[in-house]
């Protein structure tokens, strides 16, 4: 459930950037390659497929690495969770405007 939260937010960043901005917020990654992404793998091949996270956050089990960017027609965010240097939840958010 923490994920959705997370997810949430972000959009929620990410429209406001938008309606200020109107360009591109956060870091693009390759979204085509999330999929490659699997509970287990080590932190260091995650990174090396998506790159560094546009944001992590740190708490007492671990952390978030969050890769996310939105423009005006489209918002994207992917969540890992990171315990002892290995994936243990993902999850992705789409939402396009029309």
């Amino acid at each position: 459930m923490p994920d959705k939260v997370v997810c949430c937010l972000l959009l929620a960043f990410s429209l406001t950037i938008i309606s200020c901005a109107g360009s591109i917020s956060g870091v693009k990654y390759p979204t085509d390659r999330t999929p490659e992404i699997y509970v287990g793998m080590e932190g260091d091949a995650v990174k090396n497929i998506l790159g560094e996270p546009y944001a992590v956050e740190r708490y007492a089990e671990g952390e978030k690495w969050i890769w996310s960017y939105a423009t005006k027609k489209a918002v994207r965010s992917f969540v890992v969770t990171m315990e002892n240097g290995r994936v243990r939840s993902l999850s992705e958010f789409k939402d396009s405007k029309n």
